[in-house]
């Protein structure tokens, strides 16, 4: 199973980027430690899509570099082999002592980090296209290499590199699970009973919690809102809910009270209006107790914090008085 395969064969394509065994998903992690290239695993099925598994490669690769590059772009205005030779009177003049940083300020065609010296600073593995990245990953520290990618030719010096991981490049064909027209009539069919035999909201509530179903609840709907908890563009959905009467199920254009939004049949209920102007306190009542709790115990913190921030105190001292737990993060730069 290689990359043209599976970029022929699955609805993803192939990546090609090394992963550590953490990031690898539960089902495979066992195959993949095996290290078994001539076995595929599967068929599984895994976000809605029944898979196979090939190990491609497994190595050990940094787990993030440190780099700078120059980029020569090519392209209409320049040719690819026309940007290889200016790339290559480059490297000679870094190799015989011109300093890469006032190389990359005067030559990268990259903007965003020539007024840096071409630093790109710390990143992982899966950041950067996969020439690129690769070309990174594999070189030794203070080498000067070339990698050609849709930009251009790149001039890359890797300044530092974390410890090595073991890596794994792993060849993943899926395809997605799909309903039959069999299926979806079927679920449509159950979707118009439900409709039609729960005219009130006690009937609607009470066949919900008798089937198991997952009722979604969204509050404080306005008309130019696009978004529904759990759902896929339902502009239809509000569009009809502003013409829908309270206290019954919502119909579309058509008098129809089965919506398709994406793969998902809906059934809806509108269980109150709220007209334009100030509410009665009796129907913002717990919004009104959950805004005021919010901000209260916002202030209670902060004066915690303050009292706790005395000098002299670090940050793991503040953690522990106040029985907090102190996350780190680390590989931040300007570009984060």
């Amino acid at each position: 199973m290689n990359k043209e395969f599976i970029n022929l064969t699955a609805d993803t394509r192939h990546s090609g980027f090394y992963i550590p065994l953490t990031d690898v998903s539960e089902d495979l992690r066992d195959f993949v430690k095996s290290e078994e290239k001539a076995t595929v695993f599967g068929p599984y099925q895994e976000d809605g899509s029944f898979k196979i598994a090939k190990l491609i490669d497994a190595a050990n690769r940094p787990d993030s570099v440190h780099a700078r590059h120059i980029l020569i772009t090519a392209g209409q205005s320049r040719t690819l082999d026309r940007a290889k030779a200016i790339a290559d009177s480059l490297i000679n003049l870094i190799k015989t002592g011109a300093s890469f940083d006032i190389m990359a300020m005067a030559n990268s065609e990259d903007q965003g980090s020539a007024q840096v010296g071409g630093d790109l600073g710390w990143f992982p593995e899966g950041m950067m296209v996969i020439p690129f990245n690769n070309a990174c990953f594999t070189a030794r520290k203070g080498e000067i290499i070339t990698a050609e990618t849709t930009y251009g030719v790149h001039i890359i010096e890797v300044l530092e590199k974390s410890k090595d991981i073991r890596k794994y490049n792993i060849g993943i064909v899926d395809r997605k699970i799909t309903a039959s027209s069999a299926t979806n009539q079927r679920v449509y069919s159950e979707a118009s009973q439900f409709a039609g035999s729960n005219s009130t909201y006690e009937q609607f509530n009470n066949t919900i919690a008798s089937l198991k179903m997952n009722k979604r609840v969204a509050n404080d709907v306005t008309p130019s809102q696009k978004t529904l908890p759990g759902l896929e563009n339902p502009r239809s959905l509000i569009i009809s809910l502003f013409s829908a009467e309270p206290g019954n199920i919502v119909l579309d254009g058509n008098q129809q009270a089965v919506f398709e939004i994406g793969n998902t049949y809906v059934v809806a209920y509108c269980t109150r209006a709220q007209e334009e102007g100030i509410a009665p306190l009796k129907d913002v009542e717990n919004e009104v107790r959950y805004a005021l709790l919010r901000d209260r115990k916002a202030e209670i913190i902060t004066e915690e914090f303050e009292k706790n921030n005395t000098e002299g105190k670090t940050l793991d001292d503040i953690a522990r008085d106040m029985a907090l737990i102190l996350e780190q993060t680390t590989q931040i730069n300007f570009r984060t």
